[in-house]
């Protein structure tokens, strides 16, 4: 059997439909789920071990060279608040599972290069006791963090966003910690100091496939954006 998958992306506008189609990358995990299922393993959430199907489509502004790969854990740069349910699904013609997001039209504003195919909601967490300065690397957190992967090559690392008014940020971590951990290791400074309790969203979970965009996604208000993940399966 073989796995293939094609990004559709429509942007409704005044004056007509502009639509765009992209090859995107299965990940090593997305193969390994399907190998997970032909061996019995569950696919409902509250089973023991279950391993859960792509439901969230997220989408973001980085890029890296040679684009997605298929080891990629994660996108370059997420943007905070896009990781959206699946608002429609289908199957069409007997074998391509069609699976749709849609943002409104005061959603989803800017200019997008990428966007990603996910098993799960973002993740929580809040800045720990005491705060952080500015300018600080290890970013204390609360009891609920939840694991995270580090690293230093576009896609092999999670990113975060600091939730914090107009101390809002991104921060890219740069080594792996598990959940609950006492603090993350960042890759770069802090742009902003952080209050104790603010929160953080972390962009994890499951990544099962990824896409660039070119040319890049641009979306304004007044304006309603579609994401199609096509994914087809056939015999070879």
């Amino acid at each position: 059997m073989r796995l293939g998958g094609m990004v559709r992306v429509s942007v409704r506008r005044p004056s007509g439909v502009w639509e765009t189609r992209h090859h995107n990358t299965q990940t090593n995990w997305a193969l390994y789920a399907v190998a997970e299922w032909y061996m019995g393993t569950s696919n409902t959430a509250g089973n023991s071990g279950a391993i859960l199907p792509p439901t969230y489509i997220a989408l973001g502004t980085g890029s890296a060279t040679g684009g997605p790969q298929p080891s990629d854990i994660a996108m370059y740069a997420e943007a905070n608040g896009t990781r959206q349910t699946i608002s429609y699904s289908a199957i069409y013609g007997g074998n391509e599972a069609q699976l749709t997001t849609t943002y409104a039209t005061t959603a989803a504003l800017g200019t997008w290069t990428e966007a990603g195919f996910w098993d799960a909601a973002a993740g929580s967490a809040t800045v720990g006791t005491g705060g952080v300065l500015a300018g600080a690397t290890t970013l204390p957190l609360g009891s609920s963090a939840p694991a995270v992967t580090g690293g230093t090559n576009a896609g092999s690392y999670n990113t975060a966003y600091i939730n914090d008014g107009a101390n809002s940020e991104y921060i890219a971590l740069a080594a792996s910690a598990a959940a609950g951990a006492p603090s993350w290791s960042l890759q770069g400074p802090l742009q902003h100091a952080h209050a104790a309790g603010a929160p953080i969203v972390a962009f994890v979970g499951n990544l099962w496939a990824h896409v660039a965009f070119s040319p890049s996604v641009v979306k304004s208000n007044s304006e309603q954006l579609s994401v199609q993940w096509a994914v087809p399966f056939s015999v070879v």
